[in-house]
């Protein structure tokens, strides 16, 4: 009776622990549907993920919506924020939100264009490193060291005055950064590799004449994801500072296109006069960074759980 009252057992049947607790008894959830659920449970990296969504729908589809262009004059210089001009305009007679909505644009597209070709680049090279081992592996990631040992800001901004003309398009700007923030993937991913080239899935897969090819695509990159993702979004925000360093030295996005960091360039000395001429592309480019940082935080604690158990 004892037993009864205390609710473990009922008529001498043991009841399983998650009807115990008083939880629904179902099937396990999937690996993808778990890392979601940890991120969602996440509630800075939900918030970050629903600003970024909301930048990208602000910039691509509110800038050719909006009826003023960034490169076409108005009628009002220099004038405050208002119903007509919601973030006021320069002296020059731009709309503000249009040269914000046109500059969040290129912003995202130089970022995310970076994060792609250095995720893609460092995940495989380091994933063939880590597998490869050796003589191959020291030679691989002493490349890798020798274009980390270089600062990113100076090497650009070197390369941007070389090629002067190339420099005008952001996408030219976008594969230098490239260029030089992949080891930081690469050094990443080859240590998720050393740990799990010894694991039974692979040893199993070698066993059975599997090319290096077939490893690295269908056992060790899947399995190095996560580290992938959170190392992504982390260049996301780095990419978008090191753009708009670029451009306060004048190697960033050239007139007359322009980006966040060549408006914030522009008008700083306009911050005490017009201050919101410099502080409405410079919270963009602080929301944008600050959303890819929370992502990444929520994308590292989805995935840390899993690490231990390598999809075969």
């Amino acid at each position: 009776m004892a037993e009864i009252e205390d609710g473990s057992l009922a008529a001498g049947i043991l009841l399983p622990a998650s009807l115990e607790d008083g939880d629904d008894a179902g099937p396990p959830l999937s690996r993808q549907r778990q890392i979601v659920r940890r991120f969602c449970a996440h509630r800075l990296a939900l918030a970050g993920l629903i600003v970024l969504i909301a930048l990208i729908l602000f910039a691509f589809i509110g800038e050719p919506l909006w009826h003023y262009k960034f490169n076409v004059f108005t009628s009002a210089l220099a004038q405050p924020p208002s119903l007509a001009h919601p973030f006021g305009t320069n002296p020059a007679g731009y709309d503000l939100l249009a040269e914000v909505l046109q500059g969040t644009q290129r912003s995202l597209e130089i970022s995310f264009f970076v994060a792609i070709a250095a995720g893609t680049v460092g995940s495989i090279w380091g994933a063939v490193a880590g597998l490869a081992g050796g003589i191959t592996d020291m030679i691989m990631m002493r490349i890798a060291d020798l274009v980390l040992i270089f600062p990113v800001l100076a090497i650009a901004a070197a390369l941007a005055n070389h090629f002067a003309r190339q420099a005008n398009s952001w996408f030219f700007l976008a594969v230098i950064l490239a260029g030089l923030t992949w080891p930081y993937v690469a050094r990443l991913v080859r240590g998720v590799v050393l740990a799990l080239r010894e694991r039974e899935f692979v040893t199993a897969a070698r066993s059975y004449g599997a090319s290096g090819r077939y490893l690295v695509f269908r056992h060790l990159l899947p399995n190095a994801i996560g580290t992938v993702l959170v190392s992504t979004t982390i260049i996301v925000a780095t990419s978008i500072l090191a753009a708009t360093a670029l451009s306060f030295l004048g190697f960033g996005v050239q007139p007359p296109d322009v980006d966040l960091g060549s408006l914030v360039s522009q008008n700083q000395g306009a911050i005490f006069a017009q201050p919101w001429l410099f502080y409405f592309p410079g919270i963009f480019i602080v929301l944008i960074a600050l959303s890819a940082n929370f992502i990444g935080d929520g994308l590292r604690d989805a995935f840390d759980t899993t690490q231990s158990g390598a999809r075969s």
